[in-house]
């Protein structure tokens, strides 16, 4: 199509070849055609600059962390057509918008170059871009719709801690380390006939009730994790707007503790209780940590069950020795559970109050929670909006806020 150059260009050509026709002046003829003309041939050059073109996007080096400065290298190759001399790149991303580049030659590639700041934590699926092509004094463009191309991952901000929050002594002073750690268990996998010479303390008695006959149990080995970060992923509990939001933070604490677990060689766990459980094995910082930061920087808070749910399911990592939750959800249902679990199992909370994100912030029932699970040998440690995440967590057990009463 023409621009507006091009449509200012064209009535003057019309303008000065009728002002000549109308005054005899055959001199207005050639200028008046020769402008036409090039309007003319610029609509036919932008129409034969027709591709096929493919472009390829590049983010800068290392990983995209939410907040930082996100630079990307977009090239637009051509496979067909005639060279395009001016182009413009619209590229697009979900919630952020439309970044228009400029474009420079380089052979048959054209080149360019934006920075994206401040993106939050997830994943963005890259649409289709434009591509517009125009000729050089601007006369005619020509739009050529190119396809999406992959996504790009923007994650969390994790820290890295020289020491976990339980480590520097519970509630009484002492280590809050339990040397509870097994490397392996034996899982029920299926009941099979007992053969002669079994010992009878494998036989499965229900099995053997219902057939008639001794059937024995069939175990299988089945690894058992050292500790388990559990992040409260439900839904309808999240104060404030990414990246400064409620969930945002338990995100980044998750993912620190997650680390530091690693970095110690624990064979760890995420598992995130959202709209199913999904749990992620961590044995070290190589690939599977990449795995578990891969969760972390797309998990959002979609679950419909509350924590304490999973928890009574028996299905959330509590076969764990080490227990870290991750919750802004701090009742009296999930304390009692807490409670159950910790004269069996190391349990540390991470209680992220959601009521620092509103102006005013009232003291209230989690707040006497948090310090009954204390008592009980739980570790706990709340985080407030504005909090150091890092120092918070590297600390020992500092007391929770003390109960308030009103009549």
């Amino acid at each position: 199509m023409l621009t507006a150059r091009g449509r200012l260009a064209l009535l003057a050509a019309t303008g000065i070849y009728v002002a000549g026709w109308l005054l005899g002046a055959r001199e207005a003829y050639a200028p008046a055609l020769g402008l036409g003309l090039a309007v003319l041939f610029a609509f036919v050059y932008v129409r034969l600059v027709r591709g096929p073109f493919r472009l390829v996007r590049r983010g800068g080096p290392g990983q995209h962390v939410e907040g930082s400065e996100l630079a990307v290298q977009v090239e637009v190759h051509r496979e067909g057509g005639l060279p395009a001399v001016v182009a413009r790149l619209y590229d697009t991303l979900p919630a952020v918008g439309e970044a228009q580049v400029p474009l420079f030659r380089d052979g048959d590639v054209l080149a360019g170059r934006y920075v994206l700041r401040g993106l939050p934590r997830g994943r963005y699926r890259l649409d289709k871009a434009r591509l517009a092509v125009e000729d050089p004094f601007a006369l005619a463009r020509h739009e050529i719709e190119l396809p999406a191309t992959g996504s790009i991952v923007v994650y969390p901000r994790i820290f890295e801690l020289d020491r976990l929050f339980p480590d520097g002594g519970g509630p009484s002073g002492v280590s809050g380390r339990y040397l509870l750690s097994r490397g392996a268990g034996f899982d029920l996998h299926s009941v099979r006939d007992h053969q002669q010479g079994e010992s009878l303390r494998r036989v499965h008695w229900p099995s053997t009730a219902r057939r008639q006959k001794l059937m024995v149990k069939e175990l299988e080995d089945a690894p058992r994790d050292e500790a388990a970060v559990i992040l409260d992923a439900r839904a309808g509990l999240v104060a404030g707007k990414a990246p400064d939001s409620s969930f945002e933070v338990m995100v980044r604490a998750a993912g620190s503790i997650l680390r530091r677990l690693a970095a110690e060689g624990r064979r760890s766990a995420l598992v995130v209780s959202g709209a199913r459980l999904e749990r992620t094995p961590v044995t070290s910082l190589e690939g599977d940590w990449r795995v578990a930061l891969e969760a972390l920087a797309t998990v959002q808070p979609d679950g419909r069950r509350p924590l304490v749910a999973a928890l009574e399911d028996g299905r959330a990592g509590l076969d764990a020795a080490r227990l870290f939750l991750v919750t802004s959800d701090l009742g009296p249902r999930l304390a009692e559970r807490l409670s159950m679990v910790a004269g069996r199992r190391e349990v540390a909370l991470v209680w992220v109050d959601a009521r620092s994100w509103a102006e005013r912030t009232a003291p209230g029932t989690p707040d006497g929670i948090a310090l009954s699970l204390q008592r009980r040998g739980v570790s706990v440690v709340r985080l407030r909006r504005g909090d150091d995440i890092a120092s918070s967590l590297q600390a020992g057990v500092r007391p929770a806020p003390r109960a308030e009463v009103h009549a």
